[in-house]
């Protein structure tokens, strides 16, 4: 990884990645966002421990949605980095 380069992760308390980490997730949170914006591979485990309802969205879905979605003041692509820059300001 480059210096300075956010890591394609959904969980960032330890930035060493020393030690496996958990998160427990909410309503409308989606896995993948860094993935999708830099391109970088991602693998993850997820376990439920209650039910759920899960949407995949392809890589190459998401790709079409954002270049649909381009707009000078608020695109897709914007609004993903925004969704990703209040979740590790807020680590």
């Amino acid at each position: 990884m480059t210096k300075g380069q956010l890591p394609n992760v959904e969980v960032m308390g330890d930035l060493t990645f020393t030690y496996e980490e958990m998160d427990f997730l909410q309503v409308g949170y989606a896995i993948g966002e860094i993935g999708i914006l830099t391109g970088l591979p991602c693998s993850s485990d997820v376990t439920c421990e209650t039910h759920v309802t899960v949407y995949h969205i392809s890589h190459h879905t998401m790709k079409t949605a954002m270049e649909a979605f381009q707009d000078d003041d608020d695109s897709l692509e914007s609004r993903i980095w925004r969704s990703v820059g209040i979740r590790v300001a807020t680590r």
